[in-house]
């Protein structure tokens, strides 16, 4: 059993009415409202010793982590967040918990101008903690972005750099890249995702949503750290852009990139379906991995 499996199955027995431009599927939904931009809707959660480790994580980085995890989604979308509401289920009974928790979130969200509006609290039987948040925001018919709309020959760029995120702390002191994908959007892309699970997982999920092949060269990732080759493949929590750009727009993209304290790299190019995904190095014509990225169920 696994994630991908699971939802392939669920997923069409889902009915979307006329109104849903995007639906499950891609990092957020998109929903057509009537005005000359879409309604982008996405939820994500955290839960206590799987996102985070209770033990050393303060109830305020926990909660900022959950709406970065959420605005980081409406990022790969192109988008703008806007508000949310948030959902926690916990034992805990220290008043204090949910007081940090929340000044974790309001501080988060002023930093993206997001209303948190709503949501709801309830208690459970055991000691863990799950925390949900569902988010929206805007995105100009112009500059949405897709996991779909890669095209054989497109070349394949991430922000940043991966793998040892957990180590590293990085999955709680991670910037979703907002200001990056707006400038990408519409511009020099109109596919793109965050790296949540691993870009081994990840760009398989866009080269299936695509209709297309990859072939990347291991020996160009960008990795942070104290990372192996597999961990930038495999670790996730990266929550760095993964997007495609036309051939004909790499030097422009490269030569107009305005964020100098973050990493521009190109790591491989989309291809024929037929050749499914190739990981390559100088070392090797090819390369394999034990594991391809996160999932819940495996």
């Amino acid at each position: 059993m696994n994630e991908e499996s699971i939802l392939s199955q669920v997923i069409p027995k889902l009915s979307q009415g006329a109104d849903i431009v995007v639906p499950p599927g891609d990092d957020c939904a998109a929903i057509d409202v009537g005005l000359d931009r879409l309604l982008l809707m996405a939820a994500d959660q955290i839960i206590a010793n799987v996102h985070y480790d209770k033990s050393t994580t303060p109830p305020e980085d926990a909660a900022r982590k959950l709406l970065k995890r959420n605005v980081s989604d409406i990022a790969a979308m192109g988008g703008a967040p806007a508000h949310a509401v948030l959902t926690i289920a916990t034992a805990c009974k220290d008043e204090n918990w949910y007081l940090k928790f929340f000044e974790g979130i309001a501080a988060e969200a002023r930093l993206w101008n997001i209303s948190v509006c709503g949501g709801d609290l309830a208690s459970t039987q055991t000691e863990n903690e799950v925390c949900s948040l569902t988010i929206t925001g805007w995105v100009e018919r112009d500059k949405l972005c897709l996991r779909s709309n890669a095209r054989e020959g497109d070349v394949i760029f991430c922000t940043g750099v991966l793998g040892n995120s957990y180590n590293s702390r990085h999955h709680l002191t991670f910037t979703p890249r907002l200001e990056v994908a707006q400038f990408l959007s519409g511009t020099y892309t109109d596919t793109m995702m965050d790296l949540s699970d691993g870009i081994g997982i990840d760009l398989e999920r866009m080269c299936k949503a695509s209709s297309v092949g990859a072939r990347i060269d291991v020996d160009k990732l960008p990795l942070r750290a104290g990372a192996d080759v597999e961990g930038g493949v495999c670790d996730g929590e990266d929550y760095e852009l993964l997007f495609s750009v036309p051939e004909s727009k790499v030097s422009e993209l490269i030569s107009a990139w305005p964020f100098k304290e973050l990493e521009l790299t190109e790591v491989g190019v989309f291809t024929n379906p037929d050749l499914g995904i190739l990981y390559i190095s100088n070392t090797n014509n090819s390369v394999s991995y034990n594991k391809y990225g996160f999932d819940h169920f495996r």
